[in-house]
C-alpha cells in the first residue's frame, strides 16, 4: 500500500483534498507521504488547553529563535567555563576561561539573529496537525515525535505542509510567506545553526581537554 501510494501520492493528495472529512471539530488540513490525513481547527479558541500550553511555551522559544537544548548545551558551557575561570591554577588559565565565558553568552545573543527555528516549527506544527489517529484532547510523546520526524521530512523533500496550516502560518507571522522564501529562509537558519554548532562543540571540546590536562598535572 506503501509504494502504491507513494506511486500516485498527487491522486490521493487530490482526493482527500475533494472529500474534506471532519474528525471531531477538526477540519481536513492535509495528507502526508505516508498516506495519513491530519486535522486541525479552524478557530484558534478550539484549541485544547493541554495543546495551548505546549503552543504557548513554544512560542517563548521561537521569539528567542533558538532551541531549548542549545540553550542547555550553552548554559552547560558558561557554566564550566565560570567554574574554571574561578579554580584555574595560572591567570592566563582562569584569563582564557573568562573570555570563553563572553564567547559563549554572544553566541546565545546572536540566535536571535539566526532566522527560524525549524525544530521549534515543526513541534509547533505538532501541536496544531492531528494525525487521524490521535487523540486531540492528549498530547501522546510517541506520536508528537513521531509527526515532527514527518514534518522535518516533508520540509526536506519540497513539500511545505505548512501552508495547509493557516492558523499555525499566523501564529508565526509567516501567513505572507511564500513557499520558496519559507524554505530558504529555514535553509539559511539550519546552516548559521550548524556554524554555532561548531563553534559551540570547539570550546566545549577545548573544556574537556584543558580538564583533562589540568587534572593530570595534579
Amino acid at each position: 500500500m506503501n509504494l502504491f501510494y507513494k506511486l500516485f501520492y498527487k491522486g490521493f493528495l487530490k482526493y482527500h483534498e475533494g472529500h474534506k472529512l471532519t474528525k471531531d471539530d477538526l477540519v481536513y488540513a492535509f495528507t502526508d507521504f505516508e498516506g495519513n490525513r491530519y486535522f486541525t481547527w479552524s478557530d484558534k479558541g478550539q484549541i485544547p488547553k493541554v495543546r495551548y500550553d505546549r503552543l504557548m511555551e513554544l512560542t517563548i522559544w521561537w521569539e528567542a529563535r533558538v532551541a531549548p537544548e542549545t540553550v542547555d548545551r550553552m548554559a552547560d558551557g558558561i557554566i564550566e567555563a565560570a567554574e574554571l575561570s574561578l579554580t584555574g591554577e595560572k591567570p592566563e588559565d582562569r584569563s582564557k576561561m573568562v573570555s570563553k565565558v563572553i564567547v559563549l553568552a554572544n553566541e546565545l545573543k546572536l540566535r536571535k539573529e539566526n532566522g527560524l527555528p525549524q525544530v521549534i516549527a515543526n513541534e509547533m506544527a505538532a501541536v496544531w496537525a492531528i494525525r487521524e489517529d490521535e487523540d486531540p484532547e492528549v498530547i501522546n510523546n510517541q506520536i508528537h515525535e513521531e509527526k515532527v520526524d514527518m514534518f522535518a521530512h516533508e520540509t526536506a523533500m519540497g513539500r511545505n505542509f505548512f501552508f495547509r496550516l493557516p492558523r499555525l502560518m499566523k501564529h508565526l507571522d509567516l501567513w505572507r510567506v511564500s513557499r520558496n522564501e519559507l524554505r530558504k529562509l529555514f535553509a539559511e537558519s539550519e546552516t548559521k545553526e550548524k556554524r554555532m554548532d561548531l563553534v559551540m562543540k570547539q570550546i566545549l571540546s577545548d573544556f574537556s581537554s584543558e580538564t583533562t590536562i589540568g587534572g593530570s598535572g595534579q
